[in-house]
């Protein structure tokens, strides 16, 4: 019950709060944000597909032993197994790079204020990142990770402990890459802020803030899912709501990501 009451509200807030997010970058980006509105709007695709995959999943996962078994109870059900394998593959993928969007973000920020970024190149910015979505598109869809139509993988076999391995270690390394760069920003920010403009300050002040709660957001829905799988794992507790939430947790960033571009952007203030 408290599974398909938070499942429902995710889909309508999610939907909802994404497509205004949307409208608003779309018609009040003033020039000097038109390249990071990019990447704005690349985070609302990504975080809209993670909230339309799990629609179709409704996603389940179970913790027992040394076994990891995905149920999915969504309407990808009607289609079939193995669509469902790849929708729940397509929704790890999302969050994974939800998570290296924030990364580029502060990168993106702390070479603007270097003055770089006209040497590096947005188009290489752009490539860096389509590089890694590609590279782990291919890891998150492989057929030896999908594991055909069953759900279900031996975490002590070579393949699936490589897979885990990997998602563990690259959001890991992501974030760690995010807490540098957000304190060399601010550090940054603190030495140029007396040559800014009042409204050129403020705005990067508020954008290092909605950026720095977007680096917290990891450690807070780490917590969650690490509580539910010591639940299951440990003390054996298995249910609908206790499964199900595991998934529920984990899409949260998205729903709360577009909230703070909302919050803290300036131009974007409602």
């Amino acid at each position: 019950m408290i599974h398909q009451a938070i499942h429902a509200f995710t889909l309508i807030f999610g939907i909802f709060i994404n497509g205004v997010t949307v409208v608003i970058i779309a018609k009040r980006t003033p020039k000097t944000l038109k390249t990071y509105s990019l990447l704005l709007l690349n985070t609302c695709a990504t975080e809209s597909s993670s909230i339309f995959a799990h629609f179709l999943v409704d996603g389940r996962l179970f913790f027992a032993s040394s076994a990891v078994i995905t149920i999915s109870n969504g309407p990808c059900r009607a289609i079939s197994d193995q669509f469902c394998s790849v929708a729940t593959d397509f929704m790890n993928l999302n969050m994974v790079h939800s998570g290296t969007l924030v990364a580029v973000s502060f990168w993106y920020r702390f070479c603007l204020q270097k003055i770089r970024l006209a040497a590096f190149g947005f188009s290489r910015l752009a490539f860096c990142y389509l590089f890694l979505t590609l590279c782990t598109s291919l890891a998150m869809l492989s057929p030896q990770l999908r594991g055909a139509k069953r759900r279900y993988s031996d975490v002590t076999k070579p393949i699936p402990a490589f897979f885990l391995g990997y998602s563990i270690m690259f959001p890991f390394s992501v974030y760690s890459y995010t807490a540098v760069t957000r304190t060399k920003l601010l550090s940054l920010l603190r030495q140029t802020t007396k040559q800014m403009s009042e409204k050129t300050r403020t705005t990067h002040e508020s954008l290092a803030k909605a950026l720095t709660v977007h680096a917290l957001m990891p450690a807070f829905v780490t917590t969650g899912l690490s509580i539910l799988t010591v639940v299951q794992l440990f003390y054996g507790f298995h249910s609908t709501d206790i499964e199900g939430l595991f998934y529920d947790v984990a899409v949260m960033p998205a729903l709360i990501n577009p909230g703070l571009t909302l919050y803290f952007v300036r131009p974007y203030k409602m």
